[in-house]
């Protein structure tokens, strides 16, 4: 398929004869990715745009019986955009419609689109378009064109965490580029996210509405019908690179989030975290130990040069000690007694799970960085070590201890990370569709 535009692009005028259009249509219906193919008695079909972004999330809702989900090749996207627009443009420009070729452009591929979608729409029997973002280049005029066309279009905004310290910073960024949703309800985790949005003037407040966590579902049906609460013998630390979630910038002094001359981000708490659990480990050779990145690569590379640095050793010398990024996170926080990290929703999920979840609060993080830390209105829920010498003692007092008193996640902490924790966020976002195709007369 992808051949198919890239022979015809030289020709791109011919795509707008309605035949060649609905050709393209045609054959592009027969190319869609079915990302939950179990689902055989579906009420709804969604076409995912940008599904690679928001997978977790995805695998989730496609348990969903009523609901059947097929992804748009993210580069066929580009594609389709591409033989509708004759200029190149700068991403600031395109947003803000500054210029006569960037308008032109827009107009262009919004007429376009507006034929093309409900063909594609009816040879998928698709009802609704969805994507995870307001702000991605390759869906602008999409919102706009499907909703236009009579195809309900969503979006999940699913970047709430960072407005846990940069929320008046992203209402002024979010002006300044000129960011807009065109479609027809942007759905968010939490009222703080919804309050945001709505001061940022992406679209009016009552297209805004307030969903929940769509991948906090399946944790919800797990705790509900499993028991966690056994022995387990391990501990797992969620590493963290020395920019953490929460900084505005990484600027030049930055290698892969990695300082390079040890001045600004978590420097010394990258070290002396990662070192206490090499040491624990080597300690406590009948527990396992996993420090989970996200991924390979130059991260356990950095992990390992400092613990050499630090220790004399490194993880290749601990047996029970492994450094991992493809085991899944849930897997991880199930399969432990202790959960290490600071700045990740893997911290507020594993207290859903009700594990001992420990924030090592100290050097940079409780000093210059203190302003960039996450939770800390809610720090009473979790287990706050202040200095390494704590977070030793508090993960050793764990491993000797058959029981230990786990701190419960508050509701409030609930309502303002996830918006909902009852199993209902993925029959919340059907429901919006559903409302949508009633209340617009769409068919």
């Amino acid at each position: 398929m992808n051949l198919f535009f890239k022979l015809f692009r030289p020709f791109k005028f011919i795509f707008q004869f309605s035949a060649i259009r609905n050709l393209a249509a045609f054959a592009i219906s027969k190319t869609l990715i079915e990302i939950n193919p179990k689902n055989k008695n579906y009420k709804r079909t969604i076409l995912v745009l940008n599904h690679i972004r928001f997978l977790n999330d995805l695998n989730v809702l496609g348990k969903n019986p009523d609901v059947r989900l097929l992804a748009l090749s993210p580069n066929l996207q580009v594609l389709i955009n591409s033989i509708n627009c004759k200029h190149k443009h700068e991403r600031e420009d395109y947003f803000k419609l500054t210029t006569e070729n960037v308008r032109n452009d827009r107009y262009r591929l919004y007429k376009f689109l507006t034929k093309f979608i409900p063909k594609l729409c009816k040879f998928a029997n698709i009802d609704a378009l969805l994507t995870c973002s307001f702000y991605y280049l390759q869906d602008q005029e999409w919102d706009r064109a499907s909703k236009d066309s009579g195809i309900p279009f969503l979006a999940i905004y699913k970047e709430n965490l960072k407005y846990e310290v940069r929320g008046e910073y992203s209402i002024q960024l979010y002006k300044s580029r000129g960011y807009k949703f065109q479609g027809n309800k942007l759905l968010v985790f939490d009222e703080r996210s919804k309050t945001i949005l709505s001061k940022s003037e992406i679209c009016k407040p009552e297209n805004i509405l307030v969903t929940g966590m769509i991948r906090i579902d399946d944790i919800f049906n797990d705790v509900s019908n499993n028991d966690y609460s056994q022995k387990k013998d391990q501990v797992t630390l969620f590493s963290f690179r020395h920019a953490i979630g929460g900084f505005l910038t990484v600027d030049k002094s930055f290698d892969t989030c990695f300082s390079t001359d040890g001045k600004n981000g978590v420097v010394d708490l990258f070290d002396n975290v990662h070192s206490t659990i090499a040491k624990l480990a080597k300690a406590n050779p009948n527990t396992k130990f996993v420090i989970k990145t996200k991924w390979a690569g130059m991260w356990p590379k950095k992990i390992n040069e400092r613990l050499k640095h630090k220790l004399g050793y490194d993880s290749s010398e601990i047996e029970n000690l492994e450094i991992t990024s493809t085991t899944p996170a849930h897997d991880l926080i199930k399969n432990s007694d202790v959960i290490v990290g600071i700045n990740s929703t893997t911290l507020l999920e594993s207290k859903l799970f009700n594990k001992k979840t420990i924030i090592p609060f100290y050097d940079e993080a409780a000093g210059r960085h203190k302003k960039e830390i996450y939770f800390q209105d809610f720090f009473d829920d979790f287990t706050i070590a202040s200095s390494s010498e704590e977070l030793e003692v508090m993960i050793q007092n764990s491993i000797n201890s058959k029981n230990d008193n786990i701190k419960k996640i508050s509701p409030d902490a609930i309502a303002r990370y996830f918006g909902y924790f009852d199993g209902n966020n993925c029959n919340r976002l059907i429901e919006v569709v559903n409302n949508e195709i009633k209340a617009n007369g769409y068919s």
